[in-house]
């Protein structure tokens, strides 16, 4: 969810916000020549990938899945510095040290991101490692479900960030978390930082446009949270229903995807989500054409290497995408595996695609809460908007999929 200036800006579990401390940091992005996942095997590249790079339609709201990512997203290969400011007020004194609090992100969050992207992305978080006083009590922010905007977001980070700075530098940051204290009940959510270009926080002369500020739900959530929150900040947008009325907000996506559920049982990135950060070579997607039919080994989403996905086409904005998954890596509580077939729409929501189902696993079931059942077994198909995807057979590990297309 988001909560921005014209525009709202993502709230979520928590808020990031672009920081770098006073330690050295840095690091060059390898290009995707780099990429480990480029010489992996078991499929042949189809002509036409752009085709299957689907367009964004309106603005987003800085998050979107469509191509390319939000100009002004957090980058998502090489190193990440991330610096943390830790606050706490003064009718919400910390009891827990700042290390203990620090441990509540750290180091999870950091290998969550470094198996979700086969080792591209190297999170750097660096903390104050202390306690700043904020000037207000902790109801003095705004900074509650039901009453956060983006001007009091904004206002709460700045203060954050500005007592951080008297040790922090901030001038080389990639964006910032404001941990606060989780003790702090009334702010009882952590959303995402994501500013239309220009509208971010300038401090050490660097104008932060990625960042997330904690909330109380930390005690929840776990580190995982950051992930989810910071996987708003490169722009990937929320997958559940959040009309109020609906009784299983993960009917379209179930456990699959961070982005679904923070708590998700397979929280690996669906493998368009994974394409679209970056951390999947344009070479290990296979772009079915039209009229033909195309055989295609995939070899599991949590394993580097190899073809991780076909697209098939079916309108300017849609897609229908197969991948693998295993029981193994951040999906280990799988209970099976086996091909995942679902549809992307990126032309739903183009003011605020959150919330309103870009990606809908196949065949379409709202009763399924959990989407496991619809992982294929050998010779089993689904057919839809004219395209079938059958799951010919498993050889050494790996799924071979046959699709057929109009």
């Amino acid at each position: 969810m988001r909560v921005g200036p014209a525009r709202p800006l993502m709230l979520g579990a928590t808020l990031a916000v672009a920081l770098v401390s006073a330690v050295a940091c840095g690091g060059t992005a390898p290009t995707n020549a780099s990429n480990p996942n480029t010489n992996g095997t078991g499929g042949t590249q189809l002509p036409g990938i752009a085709e299957c790079k689907l367009p964004t339609t309106g603005s987003g709201r800085g998050v979107y899945l469509g191509f390319p990512r939000r100009p002004n997203g957090l980058k998502t290969i090489g190193t990440v510095n991330v610096g943390v400011a830790m606050v706490d007020f003064p009718d919400a004194v910390a009891t827990k040290t700042a290390q203990a609090a620090f441990n509540m992100i750290s180091p999870g969050a950091v290998d969550f991101f470094a198996a979700a992207s086969y080792g591209q992305m190297n999170l750097v978080l660096t903390p104050t490692l202390r306690w700043d006083r904020m000037s207000k009590a902790s109801t003095g922010y705004g900074m509650t479900r039901a009453t956060i905007t983006f001007a009091s977001q904004k206002a709460y980070a700045t203060e954050a960030l500005t007592l951080a700075s008297r040790t922090l530098d901030f001038s080389n940051a990639d964006a910032f978390v404001v941990l606060t204290n989780p003790d702090a009940s009334v702010i009882d959510l952590g959303p995402t930082f994501t500013p239309d270009p220009g509208s971010g926080i300038t401090i050490s002369g660097r104008t932060m446009e990625s960042g997330v500020t904690s909330g109380y739900d930390l005690n929840f959530w776990g580190p995982h949270w950051l992930n989810h929150e910071m996987g708003h900040a490169t722009g990937l947008v929320d997958l559940i229903d959040f009309n109020p009325g609906t009784l299983n907000r993960d009917h379209w996506t179930g456990t699959f995807s961070i982005m679904t559920e923070i708590n998700a049982l397979a929280p690996m990135y669906f493998a368009w989500e994974a394409w679209q950060s970056g951390w999947i070579a344009d070479a290990q997607i296979t772009c079915a054409p039209a009229a033909t039919t195309t055989t295609v080994t995939l070899t599991p989403i949590e394993d580097a290497g190899g073809m991780k996905a076909v697209i098939i086409p079916t309108g300017k904005y849609s897609a229908i995408v197969v991948e693998s998954r295993r029981a193994k890596g951040l999906d280990y509580q799988l209970t099976r595996g086996g091909p995942l077939v679902y549809l992307v729409n990126t032309d739903i929501g183009s003011q605020n695609p959150n919330g309103l189902g870009l990606i809908k696993v196949l065949p379409l079931d709202d009763a399924d809460y959990t989407k496991v059942s619809k992982l294929l077994s050998p010779d089993q198909s689904v057919t839809y908007a004219g395209v079938t995807v059958k799951f010919q057979s498993l050889t050494g590990g790996n799924d071979v999929i046959a699709v057929t297309r109009p």
